[in-house]
């Protein structure tokens, strides 16, 4: 509730001065890089399936993919981003998210399985009994830069990764966080670290703090097999083309809801 009503006032007072939100909280840039989350574990998944999924995630130009790691031993996952690596080519944004899935150890020997490939991040890379200084051994050991905030509610949390130097990059959540306001003081702290953001899915919210910000990276889509809202519960949207998302220049979060699409989905 707290985001929701926080999001509101964002967007009612870049209406009110005629101004998006990316520009209230900064205006960096109106462009930003799109990555789509994928690469799940499932039965009947290959490596020839992974790879076609990334393949056809280039195709319809998300600048890169966040790719689940953290099920499987750490060489038998790290032969799968070697593959996917091979198949999307060098231009093909890849980071890899354990979700708190290994040992520091075995994120150890994952991370250095992968680090010649070029990865953007590896994000949550231990589990959650070793969550600050775990990270800290893992970027320290692999030189990997190490991505959390997710799971982190407040910026006090956020505050605590920061300063034991555990991470190069914070992915807070405005909606299982705290909101919008709480967000932009976490990137406040980040950069004087010089600490990147990152955002945990929403992108048409994140897109507007990841692009009015110096240290804004990438909002996060999900296949519209597993997120069949986003795609729909606008009339419009920016779009994605070419490894890139122009926003608008629409007051507010410039949003305006497909009404018969929600209609068809209410539940009263």
């Amino acid at each position: 509730m707290r985001m929701a009503v926080d999001a509101a006032l964002w967007d009612l007072l870049g209406k009110a001065c005629g101004q998006p939100v990316y520009k209230l909280v900064g205006g960096y840039r109106d462009t930003v890089k799109p990555i789509i989350i994928g690469g799940y574990y499932g039965k009947g998944k290959t490596m020839e399936s992974w790879c076609d999924e990334f393949l056809e995630s280039k195709a319809k130009g998300f600048a890169g993919a966040k790719i689940k790691v953290g099920g499987l031993a750490p060489l038998e996952d790290a032969k799968r981003i070697h593959a996917i690596r091979k198949a999307v080519g060098d231009d093909f944004i890849i980071a890899c998210d354990a979700n708190q899935g290994w040992t520091r150890f075995e994120a150890v020997q994952f991370g250095l399985a992968v680090r010649e490939l070029n990865i953007e991040w590896f994000e949550e890379p231990v589990q959650w009994r070793d969550y600050v200084p775990g990270m800290r051994f893992v970027r320290e050991q692999t030189g990997l830069a190490v991505t959390a905030g997710q799971s982190d509610f407040f910026h006090d949390a956020c505050r605590e990764m920061i300063e034991a130097r555990s991470v190069d990059i914070i992915n807070h959540d405005v909606t299982e966080g705290s909101g919008i306001t709480d967000w932009l003081k976490i990137a406040k702290m980040a950069e004087l670290y010089e600490v990147k953001m990152a955002h945990h899915e929403d992108p048409l919210i994140s897109m507007h703090l990841l692009a009015g910000i110096s240290l804004g990276l990438y909002p996060e889509y999900f296949s519209e097999a597993r997120d069949p809202l986003t795609p729909y519960i606008l009339v419009d949207q920016p779009k994605i083309a070419g490894g890139q998302v122009k926003l608008w220049d629409k007051p507010g979060f410039g949003m305006e809801f497909n009404e018969e699409f929600v209609k068809k989905y209410r539940v009263d």
